[in-house]
């Protein structure tokens, strides 16, 4: 034990003062940027998205993930469905892979045979709803419209120098000028609980499963339609962007839609904060207690148009960050302590 505490002494990530991070932020040339004024400015709801227009957009790789399969078997989804192609597939992979591989390509097969079936029934699980606003940072907090976001800042020390927050993207109010910023929910999963049920009444355990992590996959495929329809036409700031799906995977979109729960905004209390500002019981999405939202096959975030915004992960934080926060956010420091309990070193 007392070799694998040192171990782990030697693996504690070293922290800057929340001071010094502060006065590192990521430096943008606001003298120099222009904002674009949304096309539609204000909340606008999608109740309704044909799951035709989402399908394509489905991540299969996380998909098989969700399945204990690992990224490599999604190549199944790249190839034509004759026998023939589907035989050579097979025999490209080790023969002590073979079963996995043809576990993969059944489950493909099942998936799309379930995803024909919610087209055919016309299932209306896709719904969205967005907001575009005027915005600025104030510190590492973020104002959209009349609703304020409080973001963390990264401490863990970089060798670059470099300590980056969500607010670093946002124009600063000191500026003098208005920039913009969205928000948004999308879900996958309103009235999926009902073919969910009558599966299981079927005693139809694997199709009820195989329902549950495609509405799941849908939701952030909802989430990388939208985003796509934000820059090039809702927003418009990147209206001549011609990528292709994979370009999307991989980010090469100008922008971000950082997603509360995740990295960056690891509060997910926040959901709170963003059904204040777009009232989320329009899209029939509601939260528990916690901030969890309900279908659980739904994802919220803001959007950020900046050219030098990136995905980026806060890491640890220190007792100093957490206390601030907590008093920028109006918690008790136990609430506080118990939301970023992955985040306090």
């Amino acid at each position: 034990y007392e070799a694998l505490r040192a171990s782990m002494e030697k693996k504690k990530e070293v922290l800057v003062s929340l001071s010094e991070a502060r006065a590192n932020p990521q430096q943008i040339d606001w003298k120099g940027y222009m904002p674009v004024v949304p096309n539609q400015m204000g909340i606008h709801v999608l109740p309704y998205i044909p799951l035709e227009e989402i399908i394509p957009y489905i991540h299969w790789t996380f998909f098989f993930t969700a399945w204990k399969l690992n990224g490599r078997f999604a190549g199944i989804t790249q190839i034509h469905g004759c026998d023939a192609c589907r035989a050579s597939w097979l025999a490209d992979f080790p023969e002590e892979d073979r079963a996995k591989a043809a576990e993969a390509m059944q489950l493909y097969k099942d998936a799309v045979k379930l995803l024909d079936r919610l087209v055919e029934m016309k299932a209306e699980y896709c719904k969205a709803i967005y907001g575009l606003f005027p915005a600025n940072s104030d510190g590492d907090t973020i104002r959209i419209g009349e609703i304020a976001i409080p973001v963390l800042r990264q401490q863990s020390k970089k060798e670059e120098g470099i300590y980056k927050s969500l607010a670093d993207y946002i124009m600063p109010v000191s500026e003098g000028r208005t920039d913009y910023a969205g928000a948004f929910v999308v879900t996958a999963g309103v009235g999926a609980e009902d073919l969910k049920n009558k599966l299981e009444e079927e005693g139809d355990t694997y199709n009820s499963m195989l329902l549950q992590t495609l509405t799941d996959r849908l939701a952030e495929a909802l989430a990388e339609y939208l985003h796509e329809k934000v820059r090039k036409e809702y927003w418009g700031y990147a209206p001549d962007e011609a990528l292709s799906i994979p370009d999307l995977y991989k980010v090469k979109y100008q922008g971000i839609r950082p997603a509360i729960g995740y990295p960056s905004l690891p509060d997910q209390l926040l959901n709170y904060t963003l059904d204040n500002l777009l009232d989320m019981s329009q899209i029939h999405v509601k939260l528990t207690e916690n901030g969890a939202m309900y279908p659980t096959a739904t994802v919220s975030g803001i959007y950020i148009a900046h050219p030098d915004s990136q995905y980026f992960m806060i890491g640890s934080i220190d007792e100093e960050q957490m206390k601030e926060y907590a008093s920028r956010r109006n918690l008790s420091e136990a609430e506080a302590k118990k939301l970023l309990n992955k985040n306090i070193s």
